[in-house]
């Protein structure tokens, strides 16, 4: 086995650059209209395994649901027309790198196996 400082330092710019790449995509799905947690979950884990990530980063998205009271008349309140309540989802995304599998990946960075046809001793 042999060791290459600059082939490790090489690989750990191949090996960074996609997870950052990767991490500013998570970061840019917003929710559609009408859209749940759930369903912003599984685009981010489908976007997760066509990059072959799905060990290194963790996503996580959470929803928190506000129920308030709406008026149509411009904020005065009407003796005819009601208010009328209103829904708003509102989702928080967590993405965490998993900094065991990560650094597992980095220290194998520069290592190669040769074959030759030396016998050892």
């Amino acid at each position: 086995m042999a060791r290459s400082t600059a082939d490790a330092q090489r690989q750990r710019a191949r090996f960074d650059t996609p997870l950052d790449y990767l991490e500013a995509r998570l970061q840019r799905l917003w929710p559609q209209a009408d859209e749940r947690a759930t369903d912003v979950q599984v685009r981010m884990q489908a976007l997760l395994a066509r990059h072959r990530a799905t060990d290194d980063v963790t996503v996580t998205v959470t929803e928190t649901v506000t129920v308030r009271w709406k008026t149509r008349t411009h904020g005065r309140l009407s003796a005819t027309i009601p208010p009328v309540e209103e829904t708003v989802h509102t989702q928080h995304t967590t993405i965490e790198r998993n900094a065991e599998v990560v650094a597992d990946a980095r220290t194998v960075l520069g290592w190669r196996g040769y074959v030759t046809r030396h016998c050892p001793g």
